[in-house]
């Protein structure tokens, strides 16, 4: 007899790894309290989502969506779904993913699993490898590269396609079954019913749809990993093939277009390059690599007269340089260097006039590299000094604030500053009450009306909740309405919890707290700072 699919699923491993993927930075599009509340009320969450699966119940939601910028000012499509549809698709993907990885080529790197732990290995570890393989293979010979990647790689999978490639390479059994057919009957296929392209793409951000998508390209890859003639290295929609001589390059590419409109997907022409082998050492080779490894050295030691002597100076010169218009590693260097000043917070906390060089050249960053607002307001996060407070409102007013996402990740860090005037609080309020909007930067604006205003603010964002019909705003309304008078807030909290049942625990969470929360305090500070260079 077949399992129930609740108990074929481990939902509090899934329930653990997104809320540590949420607290660090893992996610496009991040839950105002990275879901800190949820575990105040993990096992009813859970037991929720169980007994929809036993009774057959289960329904996504509709998937929470902005357009993240590249900093080539190419747009893509982000997405998330809720909390308990995001928990069961990790659980779904975990499942999948730890089945067919025994059935993935070794020139595969994204999305791998330690088979013995049963877990997901880290993204940054899976790079450092793709890398290492690629120099190790180009070292021995390859004298030429194919440099490719893949355009639009989710949003253009072909979900009824992605389904047979899974079940192509999953071993068959009745328990499977249960679970790819629950998968893309319950789950993606009433995403994708819903994208413009009906039956097409998986929800980017986090690491569910990375895991689902590596199958898709499972025949792809075991066609061009048994020539002989040529290394076959892949990382999600990032190719590079190495080849022996010029013509094999060239009949690579030719059947890597072909196998792929095969299934739908096409290259990004201006990313396809054949390069020679004075190509790759210009084009791909960092020649700052040792600098960095070196530096990384130094900040995992820990030794501050070290750090002092040899990390800063050579930090400093790093971070310079990465505005030098002829470094092809620029933007590489310049998060780089960012992640290294976050971890050196404390020793640089009284440098004022050196955090300023480094945050005012970040500011003026904002307009030519949206897609790292992430990465630069997790700097004004850690470093909150008025001067940036000012050029952050500011650039918030101008014309060149058009991105939505890069908004979302500025007006998060501001959070983290001590006060703003009635002018700047007006910015906030422009953004938190214009419906056209996202929710996700209302949101944002809400939380910081709640913060840093008086209590006529917070009143009178506890009158607009009934106007409100989106969850994500109504729970910023909840979360900035804490500092309202004992009176105003239990009745407003007693309201919300008799007609909002969504609302319900979120509330409960906001009680239960000694002081007022606005955001999860957790910086998101990568593990080694060379994890998000790429």
């Amino acid at each position: 007899m077949v399992k129930k699919i609740s108990e074929i699923l481990n939902l509090e491993k899934a329930y653990n790894e997104v809320l540590h993927d949420e607290r660090h930075g893992q996610d496009f599009l991040p839950d105002i309290l990275h879901f800190l509340d949820s575990k105040k009320f993990k096992g009813q969450l859970l037991q929720r989502v169980k007994q929809e699966l036993d009774n057959n119940q289960f329904q996504v939601q509709n998937l929470i969506k902005m357009d993240v910028p590249k900093d080539s000012f190419f747009i893509r499509p982000g997405a998330r779904p809720y909390l308990q549809d995001l928990v069961l698709y990790r659980a779904l993907a975990n499942y999948i993913g730890l089945k067919v990885d025994k059935k993935l080529g070794p020139g595969v790197f994204s999305s791998r699993f330690n088979r013995k732990k049963g877990e997901l290995i880290h993204w940054g570890d899976q790079w450092l490898k793709f890398e290492r393989a690629f120099w190790a293979s180009f070292e021995k010979g390859f004298k030429w590269v194919l440099k490719t990647d893949i355009t639009a790689y989710f949003a253009n999978i072909d979900i009824e396609r992605l389904r047979s490639s899974i079940i192509a390479v999953l071993d068959k059994s009745q328990e499977s079954d249960c679970i790819v057919s629950f998968l893309f009957g319950n789950v993606i296929r009433p995403w994708a019913e819903k994208e413009r392209n009906k039956g097409f793409g998986l929800p980017q951000g986090g690491n569910a749809s990375p895991i689902l998508a590596n199958p898709f390209l499972s025949h792809v890859d075991a066609l061009l990993s048994r020539n002989k003639n040529l290394r076959y290295l892949r990382y999600s929609d990032d190719i590079r093939i190495l080849a022996k001589s010029e013509i094999d390059a060239k009949i690579a590419l030719k059947t890597l277009i072909g196998e792929l409109r095969r299934i739908g997907l096409d290259l990004n022409e201006k990313k396809t390059q054949i390069l020679t082998h004075s190509q790759v050492e210009q084009q791909l080779r960092d020649p700052r690599r040792q600098d960095m490894d070196t530096l990384q050295t130094i900040l995992n030691l820990g030794n501050e007269d070290l750090i002092k002597k040899l990390g800063m100076p050579l930090l400093n010169d790093l971070f310079q340089r990465s505005f030098d218009s002829s470094n092809a590693f620029a933007d590489r260097h310049l998060r780089f260097a960012i992640n290294c000043f976050n971890r050196l917070r404390e020793i640089y906390r009284g440098k004022n006039k050196e955090i300023e060089t480094v945050g005012m050249k970040l500011i003026d960053k904002l307009k030519s590299m949206p897609g790292s607002a992430d990465t630069f307001s997790r700097f004004f996060s850690v470093f909150p000094q008025d001067t940036f407070k000012k050029e952050l409102v500011k650039f918030l007013k101008g014309e060149t604030n058009i991105y939505e996402w890069q908004e979302m990740c500025i007006l998060d860090s501001l959070l983290r500053f001590q006060s703003f005037s009635q002018a700047q609080l007006q910015v906030f309020r422009d953004i938190a009450f214009d419906r056209d909007k996202h929710s996700l930067t209302r949101s944002k604006a809400i939380l910081l009306l709640g913060k840093f205003g008086n209590d006529h603010e917070r009143y009178h964002l506890m009158t607009k909740f009934n106007e409100e019909v989106d969850y994500l705003v109504k729970r910023a309304i909840i979360v900035a309405t804490q500092r309202l008078s004992i009176a105003e807030k239990n009745e407003f909290y007693s309201t919300v919890k008799r007609t909002d049942r969504e609302q319900a625990e979120l509330v409960d969470y906001i009680k239960s707290l000694k002081e007022p929360i606005y955001f999860d305090d957790y910086v998101p500070l990568p593990v080694s700072p060379i994890e998000e260079q790429y």
